[in-house]
């Protein structure tokens, strides 16, 4: 079960935030590209509690552009 995980929700509703190191997991990259992507405006992110979130509708746009190429 990810951290991300919230009491109520069933396994297979996603989160519509994502922290750092589960948005390089969900997209096979490290932490350093991921900052890298939310820097060139690839990912959006959103600020909660000076927590750095990414929207999980940027993470799925850029994995849908991104089949067969590099990030």
């Amino acid at each position: 079960m990810s951290k991300n995980f919230l009491p109520g929700r069933s396994e297979t509703e996603k989160p519509l935030l994502v922290d750092i190191p589960e948005t390089g997991r969900l997209l096979g990259v490290g932490k350093t590209s991921v900052y890298a992507l939310i820097k060139s405006g690839k990912l959006k992110t959103r600020r909660i509690l000076r927590r750095n979130l990414i929207t999980r509708d940027s993470i799925d746009a850029l994995a849908d552009n991104s089949e067969g190429a590099a990030l």
